[in-house]
């Protein structure tokens, strides 16, 4: 097995390449937790898209790895599951406890999208205390998980966001 990382700010996205099974799952877990010793995280994608095939070990890394950076705030997904892995994990509903994304753009695109609700809780929490003025000529357009706007898109009153 073969095991890479990319690092874009804190986010890193773990690579994996070949079988995960009791052996290479020592390995994946000595990896990451060398990876994690040393480097800050704000979030890790693990792109399963070159794994042929897992075994309950590779899954028990994979769990608690999760677990292990909840414990810090930190999410982890998967994306790119090949069919095999795909029926694993199928199979052991671990798909209604991971978050498994089809791509790596959309993985990434979480991240990205939770940046934004985090800076708009931001500009919330402030709101009372901006000068009215500022406040006029706000706009706030909220777009659903499809990009599409909701909203009318008109300035914001002082009673909208209290």
């Amino acid at each position: 097995m073969n095991i890479s990382h990319n690092l874009d700010g804190n986010l890193c996205v773990l690579q994996p390449v070949g079988e995960i099974f009791k052996a290479e799952s020592v390995t994946l877990k000595q990896y990451v937790g060398s990876l994690l010793e040393s480097t800050s995280v704000s979030g890790m994608v693990i792109n399963m898209q070159k794994v042929d095939a897992i075994d309950s070990a590779g899954i028990g890394v994979i769990l608690s790895l999760r677990k292990q950076l909840s414990e810090k705030d930190t999410q982890c997904v998967l994306c790119s599951l090949t069919e095999r892995v795909l029926q694993v994990f199928h199979f052991t509903k671990l798909l209604d406890v991971i978050t498994v994304y089809s791509t790596l753009e959309e993985a990434l695109s979480s991240f990205a999208q939770a940046v934004s609700s985090d800076d708009l809780q931001i500009v919330i929490d402030a709101w009372p205390t901006l000068p009215s003025a500022i406040r006029r000529g706000v706009v706030a357009t909220i777009k659903a998980a499809n990009n599409q706007p909701r909203g009318n898109g008109s300035p914001l009153s002082n009673s909208a966001i209290s």
